[in-house]
């Protein structure tokens, strides 16, 4: 108390002497200006700005080069055992027994109707034809026609191949199958690398291919639901060639992707258990089939068909196609639901 007493006294002692009242407020302190800055030339000026656009420059190369080697696919292994791939391809049922065995497609033992269904195919592949299996669901018919595009396709038999289902989601459904082997079997990887390395880099992520390279040339890759267009690499039998997914009621007619038109035709099941019972659904069918189906490959080609069918009801369109009388144009052939009985039923 008297400390603050004697400092009191102190400060009105202070101002008795300058003049001012004793009780006076002390004046208030405003707002100080800033401190001066030294003026900056506009050489100087100049100078930071172009520093700041050579570094923005140099950021951006520095990102584009990195993105650049993202997207290429560098030097491609060779084939892992070319003596496999040779043994494979000899027909489709060693390809499928090598390339597929592992993955539950073919892992049983082969009835006489696929062993002639492999056959057919084979002849397709090699030769073209329009080819017709008829089997009991459940006998291998679909998985195998399956098989045969994707031996096509990775072989160079064809450079355009239409996946038919008789609605455009079983036709989506046929090429995600097919899609799924090329992601994912490691046979294929090994035997495949022109094609499968620059799938997996995709890595089923469709926006990655935009800027696919491979020595610094563009793959031209796609990864889509309704196509594919496998990369374009040089040396590879596969380049560039195209799986596209339909419906047989879809807008097929006149099909033709970057120039180019279908020359082979997977026709899995075209009918429904719907359309099987209209003779008029049946009849329509019938029409897409014999004219815009056959007529994808463009005036005056044949295109390579191979079909799939299920006899659902007498005479519908599977059982119109089988008819030799009735479509002399197609190869049928019915195959057995069953071929003997067993010798023992006791057992």
């Amino acid at each position: 108390m008297a400390k603050r007493s004697r400092r009191t006294a102190a400060r009105k002692a202070t101002r008795k002497k300058s003049g001012a009242p004793a009780d006076a407020a002390a004046p208030e302190v405003g707002p100080q200006p800033p401190p001066a800055t030294a003026a900056v030339s506009r050489e100087t000026r100049t100078a930071a700005a172009e520093a700041y656009e050579q570094k923005k420059e140099r950021e951006a190369a520095r990102n584009a080069a990195k993105s650049a080697a993202s997207r290429e696919l560098g030097e491609l292994p060779p084939c892992k055992d070319p003596r496999r791939r040779a043994a494979a391809e000899t027909s489709l049922r060693a390809w499928c027994e090598i390339y597929l065995n592992k993955k539950g497609w073919f892992n049983l033992a082969w009835s006489p109707d696929l062993l002639e269904s492999a056959a057919d195919f084979d002849e397709l592949l090699a030769v073209g034809g329009r080819k017709l299996r008829a089997m009991p669901r459940g006998g291998g018919k679909s998985t195998l026609g399956k098989a045969g595009v994707l031996k096509g396709a990775l072989t160079g038999a064809f450079n355009f191949v239409v996946l038919i289902g008789a609605i455009m989601r079983m036709g989506r459904r046929l090429l995600a199958d097919v899609k799924h082997e090329l992601l994912t079997n490691d046979l294929l990887l090994e035997d495949y690398p022109e094609v499968c390395v620059a799938i997996r880099r995709v890595g089923n992520v469709a926006n990655r291919c935009k800027g696919q390279t491979i020595d610094g040339e563009p793959t031209f890759i796609e990864w889509g639901k309704d196509m594919v267009v496998l990369p374009v690499i040089p040396g590879s039998r596969a380049s560039g060639c195209i799986l596209y997914a339909a419906g047989l009621e879809g807008a097929i007619r006149g099909l033709n992707v970057n120039g180019k038109r279908p020359k082979f035709a997977f026709v899995d099941d075209p009918q429904t258990k719907k359309s099987a019972k209209s003779v008029e659904q049946t009849n329509a069918r019938m029409e897409l089939l014999k004219n815009d189906v056959r007529g994808l490959a463009g005036p005056d080609e044949e295109l390579a068909i191979y079909a799939a069918v299920t006899v659902i009801y007498p005479g519908d369109l599977a059982d119109q196609l089988l008819d030799p009388e009735l479509s002399p144009d197609w190869e049928g052939k019915r195959g057995k639901l069953l071929y003997a009985f067993p010798d023992d039923w006791t057992r």
